[in-house]
Order: C-alpha cells, then structure tokens, then sequence
C-alpha cells in the first residue's frame, strides 16, 4: 500500500458487519528525505441493527510501518484531502466559502494530534 502510485488511491474492503475505505495521501519525510511516517485516511462504517455507524481517522505508521498514532474525525469530509511536502490540507465547509486550511508536519507529529482527546498512539 504504502508505494508512490497508491497515493490518493481508495481501498475499499468489505468486513463482516460494514465496509472500510482507506486512502494512502503519502509519507512525510525529514530534511534529507528519509521516511518519518506513512499517512491514510480511514472511513469504516459498522451495522448496528438496520443503521450504519461512521469512523473518521487519519493514521500515521512509522518508517518501519507500524502503527504509531490516529486521529479520530467526526465526519469523513472532515478527513485531509491531500498530503504535499508534508503538509496536510482541509476543506473547512463551515467557512462561507470554504476555505483550505494546512497543518504542516516536520519531524514528529503536532501537538493538535499528540495531545488531543480524540488520537491514541504508541510509542
């Protein structure tokens, strides 16, 4: 998955009780390019009953990858819509236009991400 002509690419799988697509956006990189983490974004939907129940998560796996950290979205157009040059970008549809808003990644990931209610990570 984690390969250059997957970027941007949605995998869908079908589970047991819904279905997950997974979209590879790309890996951010150190100042001499070496690989820190390969991002995707996650829809999954679980059937309860005769209702569909959304997850929304940006995962990072490490350069070995492994899991190292999610985010955890309300709504799947929540979700960044593209990673360049280690940057993730955001449609903000609360915003009349909406706005593009960015949230550039350097060697270790933000602060929005490690020290929020909705991420978990392994260290």
């Amino acid at each position: 998955m984690f390969i250059e002509k997957n970027i941007g690419k949605e995998i869908y799988q079908k589970t047991e009780h819904g279905d997950t697509r997974s979209t590879y956006l790309g890996k951010i990189t150190d100042k001499n390019q070496k690989n820190l983490f390969y991002v995707v974004k996650e829809f999954s939907r679980v059937k309860a009953a005769i209702i569909y129940h959304g997850n929304s998560r940006l995962i990072f796996y490490n350069a070995d990858k492994k899991f190292k950290a999610q985010y955890h979205f309300d709504m799947p157009d929540e979700l960044p819509f593209k990673l360049n040059a280690n940057t993730l970008y955001f449609i903000d549809k609360d915003q009349k236009p909406a706005k593009i808003l960015t949230l550039s990644i350097n060697d270790r990931l933000p602060e929005q991400i490690l020290n929020s209610h909705q991420a978990s990570f392994t260290k």
